[in-house]
């Protein structure tokens, strides 16, 4: 993997979240070795106005809908 490449499986985390599995921006980060920031840029990316992000302790991300794993840009052009 070359320097500024993220390759994600928004699937698998799609799945984690939909089987109430707690799923953070720092754990993701971790998995895919990059920093929390450049994870959510991804995932806001990705996902667009399905994402949520709840904080504290039992915070992490919240997929809103059943088409969550369309890429924002398949979404658009369905519309």
């Amino acid at each position: 993997m070359s320097k500024g490449t993220l390759v994600v499986n928004f699937a698998a985390i799609e799945d984690a979240v939909a089987n109430g599995q707690r799923v953070t921006t720092k754990d993701l980060a971790s998995a895919y070795l990059c920093n929390p920031v450049t994870m959510r840029d991804a995932l806001v990316k990705h996902f667009g106005a399905r994402i949520k992000f709840k904080r504290g302790r039992t915070g992490g991300i919240v997929l809103d809908g059943t088409d969550a794993a369309a890429p924002v840009d398949a979404a658009e052009a369905a519309a």
